[in-house]
């Protein structure tokens, strides 16, 4: 793939990991390439269930490459090539049916916290820590920053987040609805890839439905959601994972699924 990204697959899941963390992971353009190119590869896959996302070394991500941005001569240009690539992946991700999951360690910044938000599980490690930093450079928000921060915390603690810029802590982020749980630095990475081994295992079609009821019901009134689940339900009931669920739950059996529904 590139020196950028190591991408590898395990039972039912890829891995996308950061691998500069000699500047923090920093999301670059080169990394920005790196990050779409792997989603793509990653979505074109049928055997996939779950995607986590890490970075190597002492932290996530770090943010933006700051470097990059002062030595680009056309600035909104460098900053647009960018960005379109990132919300490029980010969007594919997010309507897509794979479960991504974010494991998060040390401090996080600016893009590392918009792609964690974005995420649908966040693991942090135990002294993880979330910075938005993006006003204090005298930028705005990007990677769907200002989607998901709303709908994860609250309006009032989002623009906190946002505008005055204070690092957060991970028990901070924890009982604010950031990520999911904290475990010990050392175990981020098995906790976190464990966890996806069991979602490429299980149910893929209605794993990917669930999601994205639960986005759409962000954007959408009751109406649309009943019927929704009615048409996400009804399809699910074709599926040879649903009769299989269906049959072991009856038989007091571990059910075997396939995942090869119609994603």
């Amino acid at each position: 793939m590139t020196s950028l990204i190591d991408l590898s697959y395990g039972a039912g899941y890829a891995h996308l990991r950061l691998t500069c963390p000699e500047r923090m992971n920093v999301l670059s353009l080169a990394m920005a390439e790196a990050f779409n190119r792997a989603v793509k590869e990653v979505l074109a896959r049928r055997d996939i269930g779950a995607l986590v996302l890490s970075g190597a070394g002492r932290n996530f991500m770090a943010g933006g490459d700051l470097n990059g941005f002062a030595e680009a001569d056309d600035k909104p240009a460098f900053i647009a090539q960018t960005i379109d690539l990132m919300h490029e992946a980010l969007l594919q991700l997010a309507q897509s049916d794979l479960i991504t999951l974010a494991a998060v360690q040390g401090p996080t910044a600016g893009a590392g916290v918009s792609i964690a938000a974005m995420s649908d599980l966040v693991i942090a490690a135990e002294g993880a820590s979330f910075t938005m930093a993006y006003t204090r450079i005298a930028g705005g928000p990007d990677c769907g920053a200002t989607w998901a921060l709303p709908r994860a915390l609250g309006l009032k603690r989002a623009m906190e987040m946002v505008l005055l810029n204070a690092p957060i802590s991970a028990q901070e982020a924890l009982g604010a609805g950031l990520i999911n749980s904290i475990v010990p630095p050392d175990q981020l990475l098995e906790v976190t890839l464990s966890l996806a081994e069991t979602l490429g295992a299980g149910p893929r079609a209605a794993q990917g439905s669930a999601k994205k009821l639960l986005r759409q019901a962000l954007g959408a009134d009751l109406p649309q959601m009943l019927e929704a689940e009615r048409a996400a339900f009804v399809r699910l009931a074709a599926e040879a994972d649903f009769a299989e669920g269906v049959s072991a739950f009856l038989q007091r059996r571990k059910p075997q699924f396939t995942g090869q529904g119609s994603l």
